[in-house]
């Protein structure tokens, strides 16, 4: 009996062990597809951009979205030096391959953010665990406190930071990522204050005050036909940044005030009244009158009110990617699979506890206080994609445990002669 209980133990030993060298083959597998992936993505040919007005913000933090998960992949595998290393060569080659493609450049602060990232991600993978109980719980906290303040960082980045000097006003304006608005500007005033047509404004401080102070902007258009893509009606911008930006989009209405974010160098996505213009016969002329409170706009459209649209937790992503690139039928399914993304990482770490406890109520609170903070209510679609991401990340959680190690103990043979 004692033979067969060992026999049983170093079977389950071997199953085990086979399975922990499946999981470091599934891991070498993902690295590497992670790593051709970050490959064709960043040599791609890129629109050519104006170093004056680079992102740098947003660029380091595209960079560190892409090799933080490699430096995951590999420092659970493998020595931290070997992994800096590796590192550190396919940063490097990314960075001078780019040197010679249309619209990349090389850049020692990508390269420094790419190594950085890496290191990062094979650090964690050395603190935190899914299968010890202690360490998943801290997991559960940092990545609870992480995704509390991804969801929250919309309502620091986006609030107006509107400089001071001479503004400068154009009507259906010859913008450089826009197309023309498809009709005319009758008229346009801001805190019932009317702006001309083009050329500086004539008191800009008075105009700053009023666009900070949420005052209403009105504008009087006729649409001739439905713009493809977004159209600027009315554009104030100084010697350097764009200030506001009320456009139309098909029947959305679109709006965009210069933030803190902008500022430091993140993406400023424009915010959307969905279907605002659908009651304007074309050819008809119609008003526009737009008012902001904290993040929120409402805009009133003849006799019908739209709003308030804002930004919402899951608007984080586009902090980083230009709202723009994406088609416009799947931004709010983008929201939610970042704040799914986001709850899921809380789940995969899901276990009892103070602790743990804690990280799972953080990114809940901030769903709850979007409006608190100035956004928009979080809409039931994120909320929703929270709760499937907890319960996604949680079972990935246990079936990776369940296969890497095998509960239980072997089962305790009959004697000999004894139906089992």
């Amino acid at each position: 009996m004692r033979d067969a209980l060992s026999a049983a133990q170093g079977s389950l030993a071997a199953r085990s062990a086979a399975r922990r060298a499946a999981a470091r083959r599934l891991a070498d597998v993902a690295a590497a597809l992670w790593a051709a992936g970050i490959v064709v993505g960043t040599l791609r040919p890129a629109p050519t951009q104006n170093p004056a007005t680079a992102l740098l913000l947003a660029d380091v933090g595209r960079n560190l979205a892409l090799f933080a998960p490699l430096g995951l992949l590999l420092g659970s595998r493998y020595a931290l030096g070997a992994v800096l290393v590796a590192g550190a060569l396919l940063a490097g080659g990314v960075e001078l391959l780019q040197a010679a493609i249309p619209g990349r450049d090389a850049s020692a602060v990508d390269f420094a953010a790419d190594a950085a990232a890496v290191a990062a991600g094979a650090a964690l993978a050395r603190r935190v665990s899914l299968l010890d109980g202690r360490r998943a719980a801290w997991g559960a906290a940092a990545a609870g406190l992480a995704a509390a303040s991804a969801l929250l960082l919309p309502a620091l980045a986006l609030r107006p930071h509107l400089p001071r000097g001479v503004y400068y006003v154009a009507w259906n304006p010859d913008h450089p990522a826009y197309g023309p608005f498809p009709g005319e500007i009758r008229a346009a005033s801001v805190a019932g204050v009317p702006i001309g047509a083009s050329g500086a404004a004539p008191d800009s401080g008075l105009l700053r005050r009023a666009l900070a102070s949420g005052a209403p902007v009105v504008v009087e258009a006729v649409r001739r036909r439905e713009p493809d893509g977004v159209a600027p009606m009315v554009r104030i911008n100084d010697a350097d940044h764009e200030i506001l930006l009320v456009g139309a989009d098909g029947d959305d209405l679109v709006v965009g005030l210069h933030s803190v974010g902008g500022t430091l160098g993140l993406e400023e996505p424009l915010l959307r009244g969905r279907g605002a213009l659908a009651g304007v016969a074309l050819g008809e002329p119609f008003t526009v009158a737009l008012a902001r409170r904290g993040l929120a706009w409402r805009a009133r459209v003849g006799a019908a009110e739209v709003g308030p649209f804002g930004p919402t937790p899951g608007s984080v992503w586009r902090l980083w990617i230009h709202d723009e690139r994406v088609a416009k039928g799947r931004r709010r399914g983008y929201d939610a699979l970042s704040v799914g993304a986001l709850f899921a990482a809380v789940g995969l770490f899901a276990r009892g506890g103070r602790v743990a406890l804690a990280g799972f109520a953080a990114p809940l609170a901030a769903l709850a206080a979007a409006p608190v903070t100035g956004m928009a209510a979080t809409p039931p679609g994120e909320w929703a994609a929270a709760g499937a991401g907890l319960v996604a990340g949680a079972l990935a959680a246990r079936a990776a445990a369940r296969w890497l190690e095998p509960a239980g103990r072997p089962a305790r043979p009959s004697p000999a002669g004894e139906a089992p």
